[in-house]
C-alpha cells in the first residue's frame, strides 16, 4: 500500500493532539477541509488518483459513485486510517 497526500499533515496534528469542534466552536466556524493530490495503491491496483477537494465552513459535501470507485478508501485516508509510508 502507497498513500501519497499533500494536505492532511495538519489536520492529522491536530486530531492526534486532542483538538475537537466542540471544544473550541469558535474557531472550528472557520474551519476549511482542503485536499489535493490524494493517492492511493494496493500493490498494482490504484485505489485512489490526484483526488483533490475543498469543504467550507458550513457546507454539505456528498461523495457519490459506484461500487469500488474509492469513497471510502478517500473517507478512510482522510481519517489517518493509511498513512504514507
Amino acid at each position: 500500500m502507497t498513500v501519497f497526500d499533500s494536505s492532511l499533515t495538519t489536520l492529522r496534528q491536530a486530531v492526534a493532539a486532542g483538538w475537537s469542534a466542540e471544544e473550541d466552536s469558535t474557531s472550528a466556524r472557520g474551519l476549511t477541509l482542503t485536499l489535493s493530490g490524494i493517492s492511493l495503491a494496493f500493490g498494482g491496483v490504484s485505489a485512489l488518483t490526484d483526488v483533490s477537494l475543498q469543504a467550507g465552513p458550513s457546507q454539505l459535501l456528498s461523495i457519490i459513485g459506484p461500487n469500488g470507485a474509492g469513497k471510502s478508501t478517500l473517507l478512510n485516508v482522510i481519517a489517518g486510517l493509511y498513512r504514507r509510508r
